[in-house]
C-alpha cells in the first residue's frame, strides 16, 4: 500500500513526518493523513513525495 510504502520510505531516511511535508513541500498534516489512511494522496502530493526520495511514482504504487 502507498501509506506503508512512504512511512517506510520516510523511517528508512531517518525522517520524521514534518521533516518529510518541509521538503515535499506539503503539509505535515497531510502526511499524517496519508499514512494513517485518513487520505488518499493526490497525483501531485505523490510526485513530490517520489521526488524527495529521488524515486518514481510508481515505486510508491508497487507492492512487494
Amino acid at each position: 500500500m502507498i501509506k506503508l510504502k512512504i512511512r517506510e520510505l520516510r523511517k528508512l531516511h531517518n525522517m520524521n513526518e514534518s521533516q518529510l511535508a518541509k521538503k515535499a513541500n506539503v503539509m505535515q498534516s497531510t502526511i499524517s493523513k496519508i499514512e494513517s489512511y485518513q487520505e488518499s494522496p493526490t497525483l501531485e502530493t505523490l510526485e513530490k513525495i517520489a521526488k524527495v526520495f529521488n524515486i518514481k511514482v510508481c515505486d510508491l504504487l508497487i507492492e512487494e
